[in-house]
Formats: C-alpha cells, sequence, structure tokens
C-alpha cells in the first residue's frame, strides 16, 4: 500500500516504503562522507527562528491621512524653509 503526504496547496508526495527507506538508511550508512546525523546530533541542532533585521521594540505605525493639495503645499514649503535654515 503506498502511503502519500498531502501538502496544503492539494499536491501528493508518494513517501518511501520501510523497505525503501532500509536501503537508503544502509546505502547512507555505508558512505564515510554522508554519514547521517544521529538522534543526539538532531538534537543539538538549532533551527532558524527568523532570517533577517531584528525586530524592534517599539516598531513604527502606519497612519494614512487624507490632505487638501494646498494643505499638502504649506507643509512642503515648510520643509523646504526648514531644510534652508539648518
Amino acid at each position: 500500500m503506498q502511503k502519500f503526504l498531502t501538502l496544503r496547496d492539494g499536491r501528493k508526495i508518494e513517501l518511501d516504503s520501510s523497505e525503501e527507506d532500509a536501503a537508503i538508511t544502509a546505502a547512507a550508512m555505508a558512505d564515510p562522507d554522508a554519514r547521517p546525523f544521529t538522534d543526539e546530533e538532531w538534537e543539538a541542532v538549532k533551527p532558524f527562528v527568523r532570517v533577517g533585521r531584528p525586530r524592534k521594540d517599539a516598531p513604527k505605525v502606519f497612519t494614512g491621512i487624507r490632505l487638501d493639495a494646498d494643505v499638502l503645499a504649506a507643509f512642503k514649503a515648510g520643509a523646504a524653509r526648514a531644510g534652508r535654515r539648518a
């Protein structure tokens, strides 16, 4: 009897039979360059929890607002003046 693993997207993966699994394991154990991990070595493996930039303690919050064109122009003009003073 074939066993399958069904993924979330509906795809099915055929699993090896116990005989095939034993043959693969025996071949791996016979190869000194491709030795499988022991149970103790697997316990020592620590998976990556998150890769990338660390999370901030106080992340920025998005706030969207709609402004009239003349209000936006006034803000931009004020920013341009402030930049010249520095």
